[in-house]
Formats: C-alpha cells, structure tokens, sequence
C-alpha cells in the first residue's frame, strides 16, 4: 500500500483516509474490566466525529485551541456523550490563551 502524500499531507487527512479506505479493519485495541475490546477504524471516526460535535455545541469555534485531558477514547467519548444525552453542557474548557 502506497499513500500519497501530497494528498494526505496532515495528521486529520490521514486520519479520515483510514476511517474511509478500512472502516471494517481494528483500530485500536483498549483493556476495559480486564478485557480486551477493539475498535475498527470506522467507529472510531463516528466517536471522533461525535465528539467533535459535541465540542462544536458547547461554543467551541474552528481556530479555537482546547486540551482534553482522557487518556481512553471510550472514556472520552462516554464522557462527551452521555453529557450531550442528558442536555448537560460539556464541562467548561481551558482555551488557550496564545
């Protein structure tokens, strides 16, 4: 497999690139309660792509500099939706201030 790039010439483009070209393939594997869970690429894009909306709906604008402090991308993405589900705002975040 070759990748181009000049085309897939930043982090999220190559990112989306996998999400597309091999969604059905494992991603990422997590160790939750002692068990070894996977993740394809197709749903860690749907995570990514929620979470992303969830931080757009709580006010976060493009250009905006944030950090987010979980280590689990099930974490993360319990965390962000769950908040969303209940119509609580996402908790405030630090931007930074350069």
């Amino acid at each position: 497999m070759v990748i181009n790039y000049n085309t897939y010439n930043t982090i999220p483009k190559l990112f989306w690139r996998q999400v597309t070209d091999f969604s059905e393939n494992i991603s990422i594997w997590e160790k939750q309660d002692g068990l070894w869970k996977s993740l394809t690429w197709g749903e860690y894009g749907a995570i990514s792509r929620d979470i992303g909306n969830a931080l757009l709906a709580s006010g976060i604008k493009k250009g905006d500099k944030i950090s987010l402090e979980d280590i689990s991308i099930y974490a993360l993405y319990g965390k962000y939706n769950a908040e969303i589900l209940d119509d609580k705002e996402i908790r405030e975040v630090s931007k930074d201030p350069n």
